[in-house]
């Protein structure tokens, strides 16, 4: 499927939360986040201020989207480029817009002087398997222990 791969615009936003709520219902973050819709608000205008967010049009659609940051890790002084949401239309994917996003972000970060890309994984077999057919490997695994109720 051919997908325009473009800079999100301002335009671009109530449709971008929406997507992002989808992506919540699909990770353990589900019912968890207070103040979803203002929250996810903060975290656009954090990716756009501090990295990039690219959207996915198909026939004049936004089907899809990417938001990235570049960060050094301290321990061994090196940038990566880490994924900070990632979400396509179920109805689309595995037909090319997904990895054209993800291409797009990781030609974005080595331009920015990252030397690896990072993507989050919350316990999904298939993008596990998109991300080792690109070259992805698991580098750590993160052990969370709640030690306050979330107030959602």
């Amino acid at each position: 499927m051919d997908a325009t791969i473009r800079q999100m615009r301002d335009e671009d936003r109530d449709q971008l939360v929406e997507m992002a709520r989808a992506l919540i219902q699909e990770t353990p973050y589900r019912g968890q986040i207070v103040g979803e819709e203002s929250q996810l608000h903060v975290l656009f205008d954090l990716v756009t201020r501090c990295g990039a967010v690219w959207v996915a049009e198909v026939e004049g659609r936004v089907v899809g989207m990417i938001g990235a940051l570049t960060v050094v890790i301290p321990v061994v002084n090196r940038r990566v480029g880490t994924e900070v949401a990632w979400w396509v239309d179920p109805k689309v994917r595995g037909t090319g817009p997904g990895l054209a996003l993800l291409q797009v972000a990781e030609e974005w970060a080595r331009a920015e002087g990252a030397v690896a890309m990072q993507i989050a994984v919350h316990d999904n077999v298939g993008l596990e398997q998109v991300c080792r057919r690109r070259g992805y490997r698991p580098q750590e695994v993160v052990y969370e222990k709640e030690l306050e109720q979330w107030p959602g």
